[in-house]
């Protein structure tokens, strides 16, 4: 053997895999949205994750979008939405760390009051056109409190 050229089984062997890379300390999270916010990116997550073969559409989902939400959240396929729909929708995409006392007590009574007041005909289930009013009232909050 030369030295100066490798053996010849270590120019066909592969080439060594490279370390793991290690970090002391685990990536972080963006910042917490507050919780009216999360109503919508809660309930499009929530049903993406629930609903079978709906993962592959979720790029093209449009969380501003009250039918796509409707379709997302409508448990029984009744075409209305009930208010534990929405809270087991959101609740269910809430991540363990977020779901804290202060975000149930900040998030539930908001949804109460946006629920009842967009319930325009009182039967205690939204139709495509109170899940609007509901979508507004909240978004109505986030421009509020800014």
């Amino acid at each position: 053997s030369s030295r100066f050229w490798p053996e010849p089984s270590r120019l066909l062997a592969a080439p060594p895999s490279p370390a793991p890379l290690r970090c002391c300390t685990p990536p972080t999270r963006p910042a917490a949205m507050p919780a009216q916010r999360l109503l919508l990116a809660m309930a499009v997550l929530a049903a993406a994750a629930v609903l079978p073969g709906l993962a592959e559409e979720e790029s093209d989902f449009d969380p501003n979008n009250p039918s796509e939400v409707m379709q997302k959240l409508d448990k029984d396929s009744d075409g209305k939405l009930s208010y534990e729909e929405i809270w087991n929708g959101v609740m269910s995409e809430v991540e363990e760390e977020d779901k804290s006392e202060e975000f149930e007590t900040e998030f539930r009574p908001k949804l109460d009051k946006h629920f009842k007041a967009s319930d325009a005909d009182g039967d205690k289930v939204l139709n495509l056109d109170e899940l609007t009013t509901l979508m507004k009232a909240f978004e109505n909050d986030d421009e509020e409190e800014l």
